[in-house]
């Protein structure tokens, strides 16, 4: 029998206590307008394990995609974001392959203990571009000012002073 109380407590463990953003490093960006971003949504897995059937829907193109944990008692809003990643515009390289390599990580402790603790509540958030260069400095911009809890150490990002989002 499932130990819900356990299983909570240890979810609790690995909960994102704060929220932090540093919102003027992505205003005034010259290298691409955040605002105009198209966002789309696909869930991560169906059941542990099991990547969700959404999935397929992700594109063979590159991009930027975010990990967000949303929980099932208010599923419309958009989630804490719990990574932020890139997949090039290449032939070995795509949003579909890159989000898809997440299910059988198996060197990168912060990504498993995300997929294994949130996986059912793990949904990606993605957004297509096709230039590499405007790819990563979207990247390091978004690291830069959110600072997703599972994100590790970056090259060429710089974690800079913050300020609380909320208290």
């Amino acid at each position: 029998m499932v130990d819900f109380l356990e299983i909570g407590l240890l979810k609790m463990k690995y909960k994102v206590e704060e929220v932090f953003v540093c919102p003027d490093l992505y205003q005034g960006c010259d290298i691409v307008d955040f605002s105009k971003l198209k966002w789309k949504e696909v869930k991560f897995l169906s059941e542990p394990g099991v990547l969700h059937k959404d999935m397929d829907k992700l594109p063979r193109r590159g991009g930027i995609y975010i990990f967000c944990a949303k929980h099932k008692l208010l599923p419309s809003l958009s989630g804490q974001i719990m990574y932020i990643g890139r997949a090039h515009s290449t032939k070995q390289q795509s949003l579909k392959k890159r989000c898809r390599e997440y299910l059988t990580e198996k060197k990168r402790p912060k990504i498993i203990k995300m997929r294994e603790f949130w996986g059912d509540n793990l949904h990606i958030y993605y957004t297509e571009i096709d230039n590499n260069d405007v790819i990563d400095e979207v990247e390091k911009r978004l690291i830069e000012s959110i600072h997703p809890p599972f994100c590790s150490e970056i090259k060429d990002v710089t974690l800079r002073k913050s300020k609380k989002a909320f208290g």
